[in-house]
C-alpha cells in the first residue's frame, strides 16, 4: 500500500465527475443537442481507446479535458479548473481529538477559460475564503456525487493560465475513514498522530503539483516530520505548545506528516539524511539499525536501476497499526508497529525478510509513482502498487537469487490464475473496470493490482531483456521524473518498445488491457525422422480460461535430452500446432515456458504425464504422491502442474490418472 490510496480517492473522484455535462452543469436545460451530441461523440471517442483491442492505447484523461474546449463554446470541466502549486499558512492541531483550526492559502494554476466557479477538495469544515486582495470570496460547501467539495463563485471567469491565490480559514475534525476496495485511515490522533495533509491543504480534483511553507502549531514535546523538512521550532503563545516550521521546496501530488514523542535515528545517504522515528519499544529499537541499513541499500539499488533518489531526506515514522497499511509518501514512510517488526505479506516465500521486502515496496514508491507520476484514467493504480511490488521483488532477489524472483512470481501468477481469473469481475491491469476498483473486492484487487501487476512487469522484462528493460525505464525517468508530467499505460509501451527495438502491442492488449490466462495441453511424442534420426515431436493445443478467448504469444520450448537442454522459440498463434525437432540424444522431457514469463496453464496431452516426457513413469507418480491432498493457498505440497483439472486440490483424480496409465508412452496411447 502507498499514498497511492490517495490517488485512488482522487481518481475515483475523476471519474465519478467525469460524467455527462447535465450533471456537470445542473439542469438539462443548460446544454442543447447540439452540444449534447458533440460531447457523446467524445466520448464514444474516448472509451473507444481504452477498448483492449484498440491499436491506439489509452491517454490522459487530462487530455480529453483540454479538448472539451475545443467541442462546446462553454467549458464543463470547473471541477479540474485549476491546479495547486504553492500552500502556506497556519495549522493548529490537537493531537488528543484531532481537531484542527487555521489559515491555508493556496496559490493556483487556472486551467481553461471561462471558469465560472472553481472546486477545492477540503477536508476540513470552511468557514471564509478570500482572494489575493483580502476580499471575501463567495462560497458553498458541496457534496457532488457524494465527493465533499468547497465551490467558490467567481466574479469574472479568469483567463487560461492566470495565477490566483485563496486563503481558506477552516476548522473542525478530519474524517479519516477511506472506505474502499481497501479500507485504511489516513488520520488519526493519539500517543502517535499521522494525517494526510490533503485533508487540511484545500486542494485541486486535476491534481496538486505543490510546495508548502507551514507553521504548525502542537502541543509541546512532539517530533514533527513531513513530507517536507522542519526547519525549527519555537514557543508558541498558546500555552503548552509550540510552532514547527515545515517548509517542502519540491513540488509533489501528496503530502504527509506525523507527530509523536520519537525516537529518531539518522544514517547519511550520500549528501542527504535517513531517518527512523519510533516511540521506545524495545523491540523496535532493536531492529532499526537493520531498517536503517536496509533504506539505505533499497534506495541506492533503485537509484542505481531506474534513477537517481531526487527527494532531499527519506524518513520512516513508526505509526499506529489503526491505519489498516504502510504507506510510501514521498520523502516520508508510514510504517504500523507490527509491520515494523514483521513486515508485510510482500516478498512471497517465507524464507525471505518480510521487513525488508515491505520497506522495498514502500520505498519502490519514490519512483512509482512520487518521482515518476503517472497520469492513466483506468491504469494508475497497476503502474503504482505492481511496479512498487516488482520493484520489492526484484531488490529481493539480489540477494536471493534469480531463482527466487522467479519463483515468488509463479506464486503470484498462481494466486492470479485460481482466485482472480475464475472472478466473474476479472478485469485487466488498464481497462474501464478499473475505475469501479475491481469492483468493491479487496481480494480480487490485490491479487490483480500488485501481483499480477508485478508479474506483468517481470514479464515485460523477460520478453525485452534486462538491458532493454532498464534502458527504457531510465529512458523514462529521464523524460518524466520530478517534472509536472505525467506517463501512462500507453507512455510506458512507447519506451520499452523503443528501448527493445520490436512491437509489443500484443503483450500489452492481452496481458495489460486484457484479462485471463492461456491453457496448453502440450503432447510429447519421441519419433524417427525419414533419416533414421531420432526427433522430438511436440503437440501444443491451446485455449484459455475464458470461453473464445485465446492468446497469440511466444514461448519456449525446452528439449531436456542426455547432453543437455536445448531452447526452441516459437511463436504459438494457432488452436493446435505441432513443432518436431532433430535430437542427439535420448529426450528426457519437455518445460514449455521454462523461465515461468507468462501466466499460463500447462497440461499434459497424455493423462499423468506430469514431467512432459512423453511417458507416464515413476517421476510422475513421485510428483503426485507429493501433491496428494495438497489444496491451493492451504497445503505446502500443492503442485499446480499436477493439478490437471485446474480445481485447486491434487487428489484422487490425478493420482488414478498417473496410475492408470502408468508406463503408458504417447506412441502406445496414439495408436
Amino acid at each position: 500500500m502507498s499514498r497511492c490510496l490517495n490517488l485512488l480517492l482522487m481518481l475515483t473522484c475523476a471519474l465519478a465527475l467525469s460524467l455527462d455535462p447535465r450533471d456537470a452543469r445542473g439542469s438539462p436545460g443548460e446544454v442543447d443537442a447540439t452540444e449534447l451530441a458533440a460531447y457523446d461523440l467524445a466520448m464514444k471517442t474516448f472509451w473507444g481507446r481504452i477498448d483492449p483491442s484498440s491499436k491506439n492505447p489509452i491517454k490522459s484523461h487530462r487530455e480529453l479535458r483540454r479538448s472539451i474546449p475545443i467541442l462546446f463554446d462553454w467549458n464543463p470541466w470547473d471541477y479540474y479548473g485549476q491546479r495547486g502549486h504553492h500552500f502556506q499558512g497556519d495549522i493548529l492541531i490537537d493531537t488528543g481529538t484531532g481537531d484542527m483550526a487555521g489559515t491555508i492559502t493556496v496559490d493556483v494554476v487556472v486551467n481553461g477559460n471561462d471558469h465560472e466557479s472553481l472546486y477545492f477538495w477540503t477536508g476540513l469544515p470552511v468557514t471564509a475564503v478570500r482572494d489575493g486582495d483580502g476580499l471575501d470570496v463567495a462560497f458553498e460547501e458541496t457534496y457532488s456525487w457524494g465527493i465533499k467539495l468547497t465551490r467558490l463563485d467567481l466574479v469574472q471567469p479568469p483567463a487560461d493560465g492566470a495565477e490566483l491565490s485563496f486563503a481558506f480559514d477552516m476548522e473542525g475534525v478530519p474524517e479519516c475513514a477511506y472506505a474502499g476496495v481497501i479500507s485504511v485511515h489516513l488520520c488519526a490522533f493519539s500517543d502517535i498522530s499521522y494525517l494526510a495533509m490533503s485533508l487540511f491543504l484545500p486542494g485541486s480534483l486535476a491534481g496538486d503539483f505543490a510546495t508548502f511553507d507551514l507553521n504548525v502549531t502542537v502541543p509541546e514535546g512532539l517530533t514533527v516530520a513531513s513530507s517536507g523538512v522542519n526547519a525549527g521550532m519555537t514557543p508558541a503563545d498558546l500555552e503548552g505548545h509550540e510552532v514547527h516550521h515545515l517548509i517542502q521546496d519540491f513540488p509533489t501530488e501528496a503530502h504527509s506528516m506525523v507527530l509523536a514523542k520519537y525516537r529518531t535515528w539518522d544514517v547519511p545517504y550520500e549528501e542527504k539524511t535517513i531517518s527512523v522515528h519510533t516511540v521506545d519499544n524495545p523491540l523496535i529499537d532493536f531492529i532499526v539499525p537493520g531498517v536503517l541499513t536496509d533504506m539505505r541499500d533499497i534506495l541506492s539499488f533503485f537509484a542505481d536501476q531506474f534513477g537517481a533518489f531526487q527527494f532531499p531526506k527519506m524518513e520512516a515514522a513508526q505509526i499506529t497499526q489503526d491505519a489498516g497499511a504502510a504507506f510510501g509518501w514521498p520523502a516520508l514512510l508510514w510504517i504500523p508497529d507490527t509491520m515494523f517488526l514483521m513486515g508485510g505479506s510482500s516478498g512471497g516465500s517465507m524464507e525471505s525478510n518480510h521487513r525488508t521486502a515491505l520497506f522495498a515496496h514502500e520505498l519502490g514508491h519514490q519512483w512509482f509513482p512520487d518521482m515518476l507520476k503517472s497520469d492513466d484514467p483506468y491504469g494508475s493504480a497497476w503502474l503504482s502498487e505492481g511496479w512498487a511490488e516488482f520493484s520489492s521483488i526484484y531488490y529481493m532477489s539480489q540477494e536471493n537469487g534469480e531463482d527466487y524472483l522467479e519463483g515468488v512470481f509463479d506464486y503470484y501468477g498462481m494466486l492470479y490464475q485460481y482466485f482472480a481469473a475464475p472472478h466473474p469481475k476479472d478485469y485487466g491491469l488498464t481497462s474501464e473496470e478499473t475505475g469501479d476498483l475491481g469492483q468493491n473486492d479487496g481480494w480480487l484487487y490485490q491479487i490483480n493490482t500488485y501481483y499480477k501487476g508485478a508479474v506483468i512487469a517481470n514479464t515485460i522484462r523477460q520478453v525485452i531483456g534486462q538491458t532493454a528493460f532498464i534502458k527504457g525505464l531510465r529512458n523514462l525517468y529521464n523524460d518524466y521524473a520530478g517534472k509536472d508530467d505525467y506517463y501512462d499505460t500507453g507512455t510506458l509501451q512507447v519506451y520499452f518498445q523503443d528501448a527493445w527495438g520490436g512491437d509489443l502491442q500484443w503483450l500489452f492488449d492481452q496481458w495489460i488491457y486484457g484479462t485471463g490466462y492461456p491453457i496448453y495441453k502440450v503432447h510429447v511424442t519421441r519419433t524417427e525422422g525419414e533419416q533414421g534420426q531420432a526427433q522430438a515431436s511436440v503437440r501444443v493445443e491451446r485455449t484459455g480460461n475464458e470461453p473464445g478467448r485465446v492468446f497469440d504469444m511466444p514461448a519456449t520450448i525446452q528439449l531436456v535430452t542426455l547432453d543437455g537442454d536445448v531452447d526452441n522459440k516459437e511463436w504459438i498463434d494457432q488452436d493446435d500446432a505441432t513443432f518436431t525437432w532433430d535430437v542427439d540424444s535420448r529426450l528426457v522431457r519437455v518445460r514449455f515456458d521454462p523461465d515461468r514469463t507468462f501466466i499460463k496453464r500447462v497440461v499434459p496431452g497424455l493423462p499423468g504425464d506430469v514431467d512432459l516426457s512423453g511417458e507416464v513413469d515413476g517421476i510422475d507418480l513421485i510428483y503426485t504422491a507429493w501433491g496428494q491432498e495438497g489444496l491451493i493457498g492451504q497445503s505446502p505440497n500443492f503442485l499446480p502442474w499436477v493439478d490437471f483439472d485446474g480445481d485447486g486440490v491434487v487428489g484422487t483424480v490425478e493420482l488414478e490418472q498417473v496410475t492408470g496409465n502408468f508406463g503408458d508412452t504417447s506412441q502406445e496411447v496414439a495408436l
